[in-house]
């Protein structure tokens, strides 16, 4: 149904902007936005990976998407960006990152580097279609602290609006804010 709907809007050149839910609807967002664009560029603000192989024993949910997504090669995942990350469900999520050539950066990482270094990373993908997507667990649970997956050590609201704020002038294709 979420396939669909996206569909639908993206048909009408109408972004599509998506609230609410866990992380799996990003996967059918995904698909539909691979049907009007091809392999798009994605910007992940996350406390999780959503890499695994599998999660409560399914190969497809919200802690696996992305993986799937990049093995149904409907992302380009040498022009994904995961940012915020502070953990990891098993080993071999940082062995698939390197093998496909995500980028990840840490919410230790964005603590050094700052808005302005995380817009030089962003400076790669200019002219690239770009999809954000955007799981309030990004967020340190003191200031976000009704998630369903909370977890410490993540950016404070002004650091997480300068990192949003670094998105500016890229060319986004679609949105969603999740969690």
């Amino acid at each position: 149904a979420i396939d669909r709907g996206a569909t639908k809007l993206l048909d009408r050149d109408i972004l599509p902007i998506a609230i609410g839910g866990d992380h799996f609807i990003t996967h059918p967002l995904l698909r539909a936005i691979h049907r009007k664009h091809g392999k798009v560029a994605v910007i992940h603000f996350d406390a999780h990976t959503d890499t695994a192989t599998e999660a409560y024993g399914q190969k497809l949910n919200h802690g696996t998407m992305f993986r799937r997504a990049v093995e149904e090669e409907i992302v380009d995942p040498e022009k994904f960006i995961q940012i915020g990350i502070r953990k990891l469900f098993s080993d071999d999520e940082l062995d698939f990152h390197e093998e496909h050539g995500i980028e990840v950066i840490s919410a230790e990482r964005l603590r050094d580097i700052g808005a302005a270094g995380l817009k030089k990373s962003f400076a790669r993908l200019a002219g690239e279609k770009v999809y954000v997507t955007f799981d309030i667990d990004f967020v340190d649970a003191a200031h976000a602290p009704a998630v369903g997956s909370p977890e410490l050590g993540g950016p404070s609201s002004s650091e997480t609006l300068a990192a949003v704020r670094a998105l500016q002038g890229l060319d986004i294709i679609g949105f969603d804010l999740v969690e």
